[in-house]
């Protein structure tokens, strides 16, 4: 157990070399960490389109495009109905 601050950076620092080297003798890269923020580019007309479409349901455009993304995650055939076989 650390004991002061530089133990605790030590041990952390251990800890993601020893996850970096294992992911290496397994032939897999790390994860990447998100921060739960990005930025999509629409067409103006597009984001008119889904901001009126927000507000009919009283939600924010922010909270309505995540609805849409925890659906699209959840139902994840929609990709292949969107995409194609890519």
């Amino acid at each position: 157990m650390a004991r002061n601050f530089n133990q605790l950076k030590q041990g952390m620092k251990e800890a993601v070399d020893d996850y970096i080297e294992t992911c290496k003798a397994l032939g897999k890269s790390p994860e990447k960490s998100y921060k739960g923020v990005f930025n999509v580019r629409v067409s103006s007309d597009l984001h008119k389109e889904i901001a009126l479409l927000a507000s009919q349901y009283d939600v924010t455009l922010n909270d309505f495009v995540k609805s849409v993304l925890q659906y699209a995650s959840l139902h994840q055939e929609v990709g292949a109905e969107v995409f194609g076989g890519r």
